[in-house]
């Protein structure tokens, strides 16, 4: 009875074999080449939005960047750009896109082509309805006198569509005067050339004291339109490292005349530095829309001034060389000009307490770029 035992008791008697606590050390797997980059080089961080740093515009979309594909396999998956969603966008590529990030962008994806085909399209729709205004507000005209109603390039155009419009002016004043308004903002918003005989025809047509704030509107507000389209298009072009390091010159050029900037701009609008480069780069260095249409009105006057002068004798002229552009009254006049627009400066500079505030707020300028430039 003793020496018998239960099976309960041979249970609890009997020892257990203990179970070995296995550390496994972690095999050594082959590494890939794609592993071995992800490794070495992880994702990098989004890109600020800000493409030109403290010189963006507050109206730029994003920052731009063609793709840096490196042929190698070991950083083939390694993500370029991140996005924070598909939606097309100037600034971001979907990064589930493996077309776009393995491999060559498709050209048609590429910003710069993207932006051209939609000032192409704004352009087209924008002269479609410019020739539809003109159709509907100008008079019939005969067929004979049609392929004189256009947009004057050269001398013998401007006589032409003068000698049309003297046809039609007496009878129609009003829609003369809209379907020209409507001409000159096209010319001005897509840079296309003819201002200046549009200026000259209207002096021919209405005399300086008409012509001369007629220009400066159109100027200003055709001015405006360009520094929006460039506004909203412009960062693609950006893109191009030629026309980059440009406006970053020119950023500087107008960092250091902040304190000044009116006076700046309308020396610009006055200078023989083509209008149109400065409509295209102004939204990207940071110049206000107000103080750029401000200075666009007031820095035209000096030019409608002589181009509606000549246009008053237009009738009388027989080629360019009657314009006496460069005559010592008209460079009179722009030399009067430019040192009117320098009397803020010299107040300034006269004016200790106007000359400290100056320097202040270029103070504050510069430490805002440098904050930004650091974001």
């Amino acid at each position: 009875m003793s020496s018998t035992s239960s099976p309960s008791s041979s249970r609890s008697t009997t020892p257990r074999p203990r179970q070995r606590e296995l550390q496994l050390e972690p095999t050594p797997t082959p590494t890939s080449p794609i592993g071995a980059a992800a490794a070495l080089h992880p994702d990098p961080a989004p890109l600020s939005p800000t493409f030109l740093g403290h010189r963006s515009s507050t109206y730029t979309l994003h920052s731009i960047s063609e793709p840096a594909v490196d042929a190698s396999p070991a950083v083939a998956d390694t993500r370029l750009l991140a996005g924070s969603s598909r939606q097309a966008s100037y600034g971001a590529i979907p990064p589930e896109d493996d077309e776009l990030v393995v491999g060559r962008t498709p050209w048609h994806r590429r910003p710069l082509v993207q932006a051209a085909f939609k000032v192409a399209l704004i352009f087209a729709v924008s002269g479609l309805i410019l020739g539809g205004a003109l159709w509907l507000a100008l008079p019939r005209i005969k067929p004979e006198d049609r392929h004189l109603l256009h947009i004057p390039r050269n001398f013998e155009d401007l006589q032409g569509l003068n000698t049309l419009m003297k046809r039609y002016r007496k009878r129609t004043p009003f829609r003369i005067v809209i379907c020209w308004m409507a001409t000159y903002l096209f010319v001005q918003a897509f840079c296309v050339p003819g201002s200046m005989y549009l200026s000259i025809l209207g002096g021919a047509m209405w005399g300086v004291p008409l012509t001369v704030p007629l220009v400066c509107l159109c100027v200003a507000f055709g001015s405006t339109l360009c520094y929006s389209l460039s506004a909203a298009f412009g960062p693609a072009l950006l893109a191009v490292p030629k026309w980059r390091t440009r406006i970053e010159a020119f950023g500087d050029k107008v960092e250091a005349q902040r304190a000044n900037l009116f006076s700046y701009m309308v020396i610009l609008r006055i200078s023989p530095v083509p209008h149109w480069l400065t409509n295209l780069v102004s939204p990207h260095v940071r110049i206000g829309v107000s103080l750029f249409w401000i200075t666009s009105f007031v820095g035209a006057v000096p030019l409608a001034v002589i181009h509606a002068t000549i246009g008053g004798g237009l009738e009388q002229m027989t080629s360019p060389d009657d314009f006496h552009l460069f005559s010592l009254k008209n460079l009179g006049l722009l030399t009067f000009a430019v040192l009117a627009a320098l009397v803020p400066v010299l107040v300034r500079r006269l004016n200790p307490a106007a000359e400290g505030d100056a320097l202040r707020v270029q103070d504050v300028a510069k430490r805002t770029a440098g904050d930004d430039r650091a974001v």
